[in-house]
């Protein structure tokens, strides 16, 4: 998983595809990381001089979901303004400026959220160029 968010993702939906899903991941890399499958709304915070900006709606076209392969540049659509409420679009922002501070970020970044069907957002990645 060190060559990008979703080179290798593989998705386990029962306990019996567990062992080949691992030997597809590991054809990648030596070392995968295993979480959580976060069902959700996807958004994208962009965090500017300290301040989060405002949500964009992430969405996979359908031709195109996530699958064993890497997602393809050109393959999601965009969104901005996000469509949520005030109060859950301050969630992730705060989510996201949170997570920008928890790894040192400074300057810019794109944070990547989850956002659960009850309105709390998960931080999936800080996405951050090299100063």
């Amino acid at each position: 998983m060190r060559q990008g968010s979703s080179v290798g993702l593989q998705f386990v939906e029962r306990a019996e595809d567990w062992q080949n899903a691992l030997v597809e991941a590991l054809k990648f890399d030596s070392e995968v990381l295993v979480e959580e499958k976060i069902a959700g709304r996807e958004t994208t915070v962009g965090i500017l001089d300290g301040k989060a900006l405002p949500l964009w709606k992430c969405v996979q076209k359908p031709a195109h979901t996530i699958t064993k392969t890497n997602i393809q540049f050109g393959n999601t659509e965009y969104f901005c303004p996000a469509e949520f409420d005030a109060a859950t679009t301050q969630r992730i922002q705060v989510a996201a400026l949170g997570a920008f501070h928890a790894i040192g970020g400074r300057d810019y970044a794109r944070v990547d959220v989850m956002v659960s069907a009850d309105g709390l957002p998960v931080v999936l990645e800080v996405n951050t160029l090299p100063a």
